[in-house]
């Protein structure tokens, strides 16, 4: 009778063990689970909401694959190339990246590029996150620089420097590194000198210019 009893419960334990599993693989499949580890972003899934296979609930930021994408300035198109290394201000300190990839279609004066930072995983960043970046594409070196303008237009070998007398007199350039902000005169300026920087297209036949 013992011995009866004895494997009547051991029975009802493995079916009571049996639906316990398959409760757990019932609401196993109910989890939705990320197909890599990160943080989760943009979760916007409400309580109740019905979804499918398929149905995007969230992003997850893997931390340590993040990607900055910047904007430049169309003049730097033929300089910028997979591999140049450039550094990134986070909380103050200097951060090494490398281009990626450059997108050389041009949207509004600008292109695209793609970097990745170098070494160890970073902390503290969040998608979107706007940060100040520094390409260095030569060598710092003492030089002559004039502020970019329409008189470039009249091809960046001429500018008409004034005298000090109303006067501004043609001379005889050339122009070097440029950036959308300046450009380098490496010859017929001297430091100090100041020029007429409005488009001269309809001034290069004289010599002289009257300024009033």
């Amino acid at each position: 009778m013992l011995a009866d009893q004895s494997a009547g419960v051991y029975a009802t334990a493995g079916e009571l063990r049996d639906s316990l599993a398959m409760t757990r693989a019932g609401l196993a499949a109910l989890m939705v689970r990320a197909p890599v580890a990160g943080r989760l972003t943009a979760f916007t899934l409400l309580p109740g909401q019905m979804v499918k296979p398929g149905d995007a609930v969230g992003q997850v930021d893997s931390e340590r694959a993040w990607k900055l994408i910047a904007d430049v300035d169309q003049f730097y198109l033929g300089r910028v190339r997979a591999g140049l290394k450039a550094v990134a201000d986070i909380d103050g300190s200097g951060v090494p990246l490398t281009f990626l990839k450059v997108l050389p279609q041009v949207t509004e004066g600008r292109f695209r590029v793609e970097l990745a930072f170098d070494g160890a995983a970073l902390t503290g960043l969040n998608r979107g996150q706007t940060l100040d970046v520094r390409l260095t594409l030569g060598a710092d070196r003492p030089a002559v620089v004039a502020p970019a303008g329409g008189w470039l237009d009249a091809g960046g070998t001429v500018a008409f420097v004034l005298t000090g007398e109303n006067r501004a007199v043609r001379r005889a350039i050339t122009t070097g590194r440029r950036n959308p902000d300046q450009v380098e005169v490496t010859s017929g300026l001297a430091p100090g000198d100041r020029i007429v920087t409005s488009p001269l297209a309809a001034y290069t036949p004289y010599q002289t210019l009257l300024l009033r």
